[in-house]
C-alpha cells in the first residue's frame, strides 16, 4: 500500500516510517503541507496521514485541497493531531476519514494499524463515529484558549476586504485569504504552493522580485502612487517580514482599481479630497513602517498559533475600516486604531460600554431589531444607520455583522467591519434629485407633444367638414389616425410611472378603439378582436410598430369588408423569444388580389408599412391569404432596452 506521512516533526516522520515499511508498506513522507503539494503532483497515495498543526499550509488546508483535487477524491486520509481533544468539532468538518490522536507511540501504532486495516478490508468510512483513539485525553485548557483565539483570528482574516497572502522564503504561497483568492481568480489548490511573483506579468514581475530580494528582515511596500497591476486590478501592496524558527512573509494586497477609476473622474471638483486619501497612504505606510513584533518560543503548536495571533492582529490594526467586536446586548469586547480614531476615544473608553449612544437616535431602535435578528441559519448580515461624530455631525456608516457561534450554535459575540458612506449618501442624494427633476421635464415635454399632436389632429378633422371632396375626406381621416397613434404614445408616457417603455397591449386598445370612432358607419358591424399581451418596446420602437399597426387596421376597416357586410378584424402582439416581438393583423373580409405582390405595391399606406417595418424596425413582413388576409411582421427588440417592464 502508498502511504504518504505529512508531519514536521522528524521524530513522528522517522517512526511512521519504520513501523509502516516494516509491514510492506511503501512510506514517503513531507515536513509540510507545501513539500506534501509537491509530492502529490506526480504520486498518489493510498493513505495519507497529516499532521494539523504545521507550518507553510496547515493540515485543515491541506485536507480541503486533496478533497477537491480529483485523482485525490477517493484517498483515505487519517489526521494526525495533538489537539484532537481541544479541536474535536473542527476535526470532523475536515472531510477525513479517521483521527488518530498522538501520544505514546504504541498506542498510535495501533490505531495506525487498525486505519490501514479499514482500507484494506474496504470498510466504510467511520467519519469519526466515537473518537476513541482520544477517549482518554483531556482537554487543556490554555490550548482551548489559544484555539479560540485562533478561531477568532481567522474569522477577522476571511472576512477581511484586502488580500492577505502568506509566502515563503523562497516566495512560495502557502496562505491565502477568500479576498485574496477572489483578487487573483485563481482555485486554492491551483494557487497555494505556486511562486507569488508568477502571479505579476512585465514591469511588475520585475518589481516584485526584486522587492522581495532587498527585504532583508525589514517590512517593505508599493503604494497608491504606483500600484501593481495584478489581473486587471490596481493594487497597493505591503510585505511583513515574520520571525521565528520558519521565515515568512505576510502580504497584504488593497485592491485601488476602483479608487483609482473614482478619482480620475473626479478630479477637478474633489481636490481636496485628493489630498485627504494621499495623506491617508502616508499615514498607513508610516503605520507599516513602525510594525515589529516579538514571539516568545513555546512549544511547537503554541508557538504556531500565538505567530498566527500576532500576525493577524497587525493585519486587523492597520486596517482603514472600523473594526470591533461586541456582546448580543451591544457591549463592546474590542475596538481597533481606526475605530477609535474615528470617534475619538481611547480604547478604554470604549470596551466595557455599549455602542448604541454613538448611533443616532433615529437609528436606534431598528439596530437593535437587526442584531436581534441573527441567527445560526442567517449568522451575518450588510446594513446602513447614522451615527454622531465627535463634532456633533451626523454621518452615515455602512457595517458588515457576523456573528460568533459556540458549540451549539448560539450566537455569544458579533463581528462588526464599518466605514464611512456620508459622501456617497450625500452623492446619490444630488442625483436622485436631479434625476427626478429631468423626470417631471420630461413628461411635461410628451404632455405638450400629445397636445400639439391632438391640435393638429383637431385642424385636420376641421378642413375635413369643409370640404365634400371625398378623397379629401378619406385623406383627412388617414393623416388623423396616423397622427392619433403617435398621440397615444406620448399620452402613455405622460401617464405612465415608466418613460422609458410602452405598454403595446394597452396602446393597441386605445388605437382600436380611436379607429372603430373614425370609421364608425359602413364599418359599425365591424368587431375588432385583440388578444391580451406583455410586450414592452422602447419610444425608439414603439413609434413605428404604432403607425404599422394603425395603416394595417385603417386598411382593414376601409377596404376588407363589403358596405354593410359584417366581420372581424384580430390583432396578435407576442413575444415568441427574449428578443423578438411578432405582429399578426388578421381579418375574414374579401381578401387581397391574387395578383397583389407586397415587393410591388404602389399604394402610399402599404408603402409606409413595408418602409417602417423593414428599415426603422428592421423586421420582416409577410402577406397571406386565409379566408381573407393575414399581415404578420417580426422584428427584434432592441439590445439596450429592457425585456419586461
Amino acid at each position: 500500500m502508498k502511504v504518504l506521512v505529512v508531519d514536521n516533526d522528524q521524530i513522528v516522520l522517522r517512526f511512521m516510517t519504520e513501523i509502516l515499511t516494516k509491514e510492506g508498506h511503501e512510506v514517503i513522507t513531507a515536513k509540510d503541507g507545501l513539500f506534501a503539494m509537491d509530492i502529490l503532483e506526480d504520486y498518489t497515495p493510498d493513505v495519507i496521514f497529516i499532521d494539523l498543526i504545521m507550518p507553510n499550509i496547515s493540515g485543515k488546508t491541506l485536507c480541503k485541497i486533496i478533497r477537491r483535487t480529483e485523482k485525490l477524491k477517493e484517498t483515505y486520509i487519517v489526521i494526525l493531531s495533538a489537539i484532537a481533544a481541544e479541536e474535536e468539532a473542527d476535526i470532523v468538518e475536515m472531510d477525513a476519514d479517521r483521527c488518530i490522536a498522538k501520544g505514546p507511540l504504541n498506542e498510535m501504532a495501533q490505531n495506525i494499524f487498525a486505519a490501514l486495516d479499514q482500507v484494506r478490508l474496504a470498510t466504510p468510512k467511520r467519519l469519526f463515529a466515537d473518537l476513541a483513539e482520544i477517549k482518554d485525553m483531556r482537554p487543556r485548557e490554555i490550548t482551548k484558549e489559544l484555539l479560540s483565539l485562533k478561531r477568532h483570528l481567522e474569522i477577522i482574516r476571511e472576512k477581511m476586504s484586502d488580500g492577505i497572502f502568506e509566502i515563503t522564503a523562497e516566495g512560495r504561497i502557502v496562505y491565502a485569504n477568500p479576498s485574496a483568492l477572489s483578487l487573483v481568480n485563481i482555485p486554492e489548490e491551483k494557487l497555494l504552493a505556486s511562486k507569488f511573483v508568477e502571479l505579476f506579468t512585465g514591469d511588475d514581475y520585475q518589481r516584485i522580485g526584486g522587492l522581495l530580494a532587498a527585504m532583508n528582515g525589514k517590512p517593505e511596500k508599493i503604494t497608491y502612487e504606483s500600484p501593481l497591476n495584478l489581473k486587471g486590478h490596481e493594487v497597493t501592496l505591503n510585505v511583513i517580514p515574520v520571525g521565528g524558527d520558519m521565515c515568512s512573509e505576510i502580504v497584504i494586497l488593497n485592491d485601488v482599481t476602483e479608487r483609482k477609476r473614482s478619482e480620475k473622474a473626479l478630479r477637478k471638483a474633489h481636490d481636496e479630497l485628493e489630498k485627504r486619501v494621499r495623506e491617508r497612504t502616508l499615514k498607513l505606510a508610516k503605520m507599516n513602517d513602525d510594525l515589529k513584533r516579538e514571539i516568545e518560543d513555546r512549544k511547537q503548536a503554541e508557538e504556531a498559533l500565538r505567530m498566527s495571533e500576532e500576525r493577524y492582529r497587525a493585519i486587523v490594526e492597520d486596517q482603514t475600516e472600523m473594526i470591533c467586536r461586541f456582546l448580543p446586548d451591544g457591549t463592546l469586547s474590542f475596538v481597533n486604531e481606526a475605530y477609535c480614531r474615528y470617534f475619538g476615544k481611547k480604547p478604554e473608553d470604549l470596551i466595557g460600554h455599549s455602542f448604541m449612544p454613538l448611533i443616532s437616535e433615529e437609528d436606534r431602535e431598528a439596530v437593535e431589531r437587526k442584531i436581534a435578528s441573527f441567527s445560526r441559519e442567517n449568522p451575518v448580515a450588510t446594513y446602513e444607520h447614522r451615527v454622531i461624530a465627535p463634532d456633533g455631525e451626523i454621518r452615515w456608516h455602512q457595517r458588515t455583522d457576523r456573528g460568533i457561534l459556540d458549540g451549539k450554535g448560539h450566537i455569544i459575540e458579533f463581528q462588526s467591519v464599518r466605514r464611512d458612506i456620508t459622501q456617497l449618501k450625500q452623492v446619490e442624494d444630488q442625483i436622485k434629485s436631479s434625476l427626478e427633476e429631468k423626470e417631471v421635464l420630461l413628461r411635461e415635454i410628451h404632455h405638450r407633444v400629445k397636445n400639439n399632436l391632438q391640435l393638429i389632429s383637431s385642424l385636420l378633422d376641421l378642413s375635413c367638414m369643409r370640404t365634400t371632396n371625398q378623397e379629401t375626406v378619406y385623406f383627412c381621416k388617414d393623416m388623423s389616425a396616423k397622427i392619433n397613434a403617435m398621440s397615444l404614445i406620448h399620452a402613455q408616457l405622460y401617464r405612465s410611472e415608466r418613460l422609458d417603455l410602452i405598454d403595446m397591449g394597452r396602446h393597441i386598445k386605445d388605437l382600436v378603439v380611436s379607429l372603430s370612432r373614425l370609421y364608425a358607419g359602413k364599418e359599425a358591424s365591424i368587431s375588432p378582436i385583440i388578444e391580451p399581451s406583455n410586450v414592452y418596446l422602447s419610444v425608439t420602437q414603439a413609434i413605428p410598430c404604432a403607425l404599422a399597426l394603425n395603416e394595417l387596421i385603417s386598411n382593414a376597416f376601409k377596404h376588407a369588408f363589403k358596405e354593410g357586410k359584417a366581420g372581424t378584424i384580430e390583432v396578435f402582439l407576442s413575444q415568441p423569444s427574449d428578443d423578438t416581438v411578432s405582429v399578426k393583423v388578421k381579418d375574414n373580409g374579401i381578401g387581397i388580389p391574387e395578383e397583389f405582390d407586397i415587393d410591388k405595391i404602389d399604394t402610399l399606406g402599404l408603402r409606409l408599412v413595408r418602409n417602417l417595418v423593414l428599415k426603422q424596425l428592421g423586421g420582416k413582413l409577410k402577406i397571406e391569404r386565409n379566408n381573407g388576409t393575414e399581415i404578420f411582421i417580426e422584428f427584434k427588440i432592441l439590445k439596450e432596452q429592457p425585456r419586461h417592464a
